[in-house]
């Protein structure tokens, strides 16, 4: 008998949710986190609610639900793909932040023939 685990939030909302299908012994992961995307494809940190046919509650955070929920679910959050922010790469200082870098710590400038 198959049974579809959904571990929620503390609040109750699907950020983040993960859903997982169990047949026997054996764990399919269905989608790894749910979320969703904003109109410019972001990810959205509004909070995802949705009606869950609960079959059973563990505990606050893990519930087994029905098929139809968990097909539900499939539909609306399974494909949803987002954009991430990668911050530029290293860039590394100038001879000039070099220097000051160096009078700042040691107290001496490396160019000060005086």
């Amino acid at each position: 008998m198959k049974e579809y685990f959904l571990k929620v939030n503390n609040d109750g909302s699907l950020n983040g949710a993960y859903l997982s299908v169990w047949n026997g012994d054996v764990e399919t992961v269905l989608i790894k986190s749910i979320k969703q995307a904003t109109n410019k494809g972001w990810k959205s940190s509004k909070p995802i609610f949705e009606d869950l046919d609960i079959i059973y509650k563990e505990s606050d955070c893990d519930v087994i639900i029905t098929e139809d929920c968990a097909n539900m679910l499939l539909e609306k959050y399974g494909n949803v793909e987002t954009k991430t922010y990668t911050p530029s790469y290293y860039k590394s200082f100038s001879a000039a932040h070099a220097i000051a870098n160096f009078i700042t710590k040691n107290g001496t400038d490396p160019y000060d023939r005086g």
